[in-house]
């Protein structure tokens, strides 16, 4: 059996002599990822070669075993030699490549059944100058840039301010209101105004946590909370200490967020602690619900049932809102006020 590495040594044949030289062996069957020992040797005699030499040339000579089409087996060859190139080109060391070949299986020997690795395998001489006679690897045509058309590829808003003022009684189910006012900064292309706006909000639960789970199994929620996670938490340099959130569109009712879509009504859902990113609270924001939405009487219904009713008003609201915020409740009027117990409040904003 072939070993992976077989260094070449001597004169080669037009008579030149490389400085460094071997036969990488044992190619996969139908592969052309490069083996450890094949990536030793190219990190280590060859880089060393190469470094010590400012002028020098690489041939890659690449084959593939008589098994196969043989179609097939010359671009299996072709893909080992231009793998090989591209290793030895991440090593960093300076070296121009030599016009090579990628042989197939027409210079490998045995019946059309051998599969011996020794033919499976890719050469590689490295030379202090251009051999005479040869020539260097020509340089693909640079393909003409694509025409694409202008998008500016941050669109983002952020919730940069929210203070309220009012309270609850946590008794319970509890209840009580707030009011204040509430800011989107927008980032990104388009001309979108900033929204600073006043906000309402009032009521008492609209279900226990665990008796919400359509926040649970919604994707865009679990999204939402994902990102916050992955980014370490809220932490915006231009956004004030005490508040900082993150809008996230509703595809189902919008491709990309306005103005317009943070004002009508909407619900608030306090996300308990186990749930919340190094600590601190956060609040779930569901804005730009339908003006009236809470006043409507299929939402009058839906919040009349005892059990089910928090799931099915919850799936409304996901459906009907424009998007969702995720805030930070760090120095909020908000997170100041509410109870562990108080999981949701409707209202308006703007």
């Amino acid at each position: 059996m072939a070993l992976n590495v077989q260094p070449i040594t001597g004169v080669v044949a037009n008579g030149d002599k490389p400085l460094v030289a071997a036969r990488l062996c044992n190619f996969r069957t139908g592969g052309y990822e490069l083996l450890d020992d094949h990536m030793a040797w190219i990190n280590g005699p060859l880089k060393a070669a190469l470094t010590a030499s400012p002028n020098a040339w690489i041939d890659v000579a690449a084959y593939a075993s008589k098994r196969g089409n043989s179609a097939k087996n010359k671009a299996l060859s072709k893909n080992r030699r231009d793998e090989v190139k591209s290793r030895i080109a991440a090593t960093g060391a300076r070296a121009n490549f030599i016009g090579n070949d990628f042989w197939g299986e027409e210079r490998s020997e045995g019946g059309e059944s051998n599969n011996d690795g020794y033919w499976r395998a890719v050469e590689v001489y490295a030379f202090g100058s251009l051999p005479p006679g040869r020539k260097p690897d020509p340089v693909p045509p640079r393909p003409p840039a694509p025409v694409i058309p202008y998008h500016n590829p941050t669109d983002e808003w952020f919730v940069t301010n929210l203070s309220l003022n009012g309270g609850t009684l946590v008794a319970g189910v509890g209840g009580g209101g707030f009011k204040g006012t509430i800011k989107f900064e927008h980032v990104g292309g388009g001309n979108e105004p900033d929204v600073d706006t006043s906000i309402v909000i009032v009521g008492g639960a609209v279900g226990a946590s665990e008796g919400l789970p359509f926040l649970k199994n919604s994707t865009i929620v679990q999204k939402a909370i994902k990102f916050v996670s992955d980014n370490g938490g809220f932490s915006f340099a231009e956004a004030p200490s005490e508040t900082a959130g993150l809008c996230f569109r509703n595809p189902i009712q919008t491709k990309r967020l306005r103005s317009g879509d943070f004002k009508g009504d909407c619900a608030t859902i306090f996300v308990s602690a186990n749930a919340a990113v190094a600590g601190a609270s956060i609040y779930v924001l569901f804005f730009g619900l339908p003006n009236g939405f809470w006043t409507s009487s299929s939402t009058l219904a839906m919040m009349a049932i005892p059990a089910a009713g928090s799931s099915l008003l919850g799936g409304v609201i996901l459906e009907k809102c424009k998007g969702i915020a995720l805030i930070s409740s760090v120095g909020a009027g908000l997170s100041a006020s509410l109870g562990a117990s108080l999981n949701g409040m409707g209202g308006t904003i703007g």
